[in-house]
């Protein structure tokens, strides 16, 4: 029996978390924690050695309160968070094969860390979706990147000799990133955020257009190659959703969409050296085809279901050490987001998440082109520019991971029906209620 008043307490602290600004300050600041800004430049500043069996002790513990307030947000309002999760099956199939994955995992506790963690990212996506519109999010998530790009700036200009790259990088920025790359990534959707967002005059457009430009010169700054070919690409589906959108069906719209990215394809293919060269980059993609030769011999010892999610990356002890004795540096993942997910929860992953984002895909160009409004482009030029990155980075399926959750909240955001859009899916008998579920 629950005493009365543990029962009035925990009432107390549901009506604290049902608070609307309590809410979006804890949400904003947990993107803001899963941008994987200034907390890891902080930890490597300050000589942290971080074991890959145990991992950071001091991020899982915020991890584990952000858990905690993130349940208790959902169980205010379980029934409607659950019709919002059943829309996404796929995703909730992956999650599952994730979790699965600790009976055959190289290293099962460190699966089970991971897979919960990645679990509590996905929930949180669902949440958003929940309770914010595709064009509140929008608005959070550039919000979010607009405050790293602006401390970025500062940071650079303050501590020059922590916000700067070196050895190779040298005078690339990083700003309150680890790595020129991710903030590269992060000003590269921040840039397309906010140009929507201007453009469309969701938001002031003083406003909109200065975050639009100071994450374009962030992007520029950053010396990352894969941000700025992003930025290209979104620039070209902006001029195709402006000038098909209303002439061509969306089949047909899907067709030229199909057709220029299999000839971007084959060009980059075919003049791959003098295209790299121009970006001042080798045709080894800095030593990432080497490693994908050896990560893919790697994957071929267990190719149908992987080492378990957050299993083979382990340092020397894990099955990482063989792909480090193989070459001449260590890296920490493979660089590539689909031999990732191959790693970790074999092919059979890799064909559950491209089966689920090819289905997404699809129906974001399918409201892109019913669609009367700018926002309609964002769930496209989002699911486009991930998997671009994905191409030399290992973006998708991160734990605590601002790209994964955002994957989860637009996907279950496109709207089912243009007639009624968001419509819930038919709960479980077992979670109905007298009530309609909103």
């Amino acid at each position: 029996m629950i005493s009365p008043r543990l029962k009035r307490t925990f009432g107390e602290i549901l009506e604290l978390v049902d608070d609307r600004r309590f809410e979006r300050v804890f949400i904003l600041l947990a993107l803001f924690l899963a941008s994987g800004a200034v907390f890891p430049l902080w930890r490597q500043e300050t000589g942290f050695e971080r074991d890959e069996f145990r991992g950071d002790p001091l991020v899982q513990l915020i991890w584990i309160g952000m858990y905690v307030i993130l349940i208790l947000l959902v169980a205010v309002r379980w029934r409607e968070v659950l019709a919002t999760a059943l829309r996404g099956k796929l995703i909730l199939l992956l999650v599952g094969l994730v979790c699965a994955s600790i009976l055959w995992s190289f290293a099962p506790e460190v699966t089970f860390r991971r897979s919960v963690a990645l679990t509590m990212t996905t929930l949180f996506g669902a949440y958003l979706a929940t309770r914010y519109s595709i064009r509140e999010q929008l608005t959070m998530f550039a919000g979010v990147l607009g405050f790293a790009g602006v401390l970025s700036l500062l940071f650079v200009l303050a501590f020059p000799q922590y916000g700067l790259g070196t050895g190779p990088n040298e005078g690339a920025w990083e700003g309150i990133f680890l790595q020129k790359n991710v903030l590269g990534r992060y000003m590269a959707f921040g840039a397309m955020a906010f140009f929507i967002l201007a453009a469309g005059r969701y938001v002031n457009p003083a406003a909109g257009w200065a975050g639009f430009v100071l994450c374009g010169l962030l992007v520029l700054l950053s010396d990352s190659t894969t941000a700025l070919l992003s930025l290209l690409v979104f620039a070209a589906l902006f001029a195709i959703y402006v000038n098909f959108r209303r002439v061509v069906s969306p089949s047909r719209l899907i067709f030229v969409l199909c057709g220029l990215a299999g000839t971007a394809f084959a060009v980059l293919l075919i003049n791959l050296s003098p295209v790299l060269g121009f970006f001042g980059k080798s045709v080894t993609l800095t030593g990432r085809t080497g490693l994908w030769n050896v990560v893919t011999t790697q994957i071929g010892y267990r190719p149908a279901l992987g080492y378990g999610y957050g299993g083979f990356w382990l340092g020397e002890e894990g099955p990482s050490g063989r792909v480090w004795r193989a070459l001449n540096w260590e890296p920490t993942h493979a660089h590539n987001g689909f031999l990732e997910i191959m790693l970790g929860v074999g092919v059979v992953g890799l064909l559950v998440f491209l089966t689920g984002f090819l289905f997404y895909l699809l129906r974001a160009l399918v409201w892109a082109h019913a669609a009367g409004e700018l926002l309609s482009l964002w769930p496209v030029a989002f699911f486009v520019s991930l998997v671009l990155y994905s191409s030399t980075q290992s973006v998708l399926m991160e734990q605590n991971n601002i790209l994964w959750i955002f994957y989860v909240a637009t996907a279950l955001s496109i709207p089912v029906s243009l007639r009624s859009p968001g419509q819930p899916v038919t709960l479980p008998r077992w979670a109905r209620r007298s009530r309609r579920v909103r």
